[in-house]
């Protein structure tokens, strides 16, 4: 969890729109951690962060492609956001 508030206190700090155009709102991101916690600890990834440009669906997470005006809402990830996942990383 520490890991998680201080990606969350550096990336609200940058604020920088170039970089994250859609973050993984900061809840959101706390309880992937804790559900990762709550799993098994010998994931390959376990806890690792990770960011993912806006053109690859996130569940809940709006892509854009750069695009506002094309932006959509995925119900489901990306296969290889579900693969990082599965393995215990967390999309910030």
């Amino acid at each position: 969890m520490d890991l998680v508030e201080e990606v969350i206190r550096r990336r609200d700090a940058a604020r920088d729109p170039a970089v994250f155009i859609s973050p993984t709102p900061a809840d959101m991101l706390r309880q992937a951690a804790r559900a990762v916690m709550a799993g098994p600890r010998d994931l390959p990834l376990w806890g690792i962060p990770f960011a993912v440009k806006d053109n690859i669906d996130v569940a809940g997470l709006p892509s854009t492609a750069a695009c506002p005006a094309f932006a959509r809402v995925p119900d489901r990830s990306a296969a290889a956001v579900e693969r990082l996942q599965a393995a215990g990383a967390l999309v910030i």
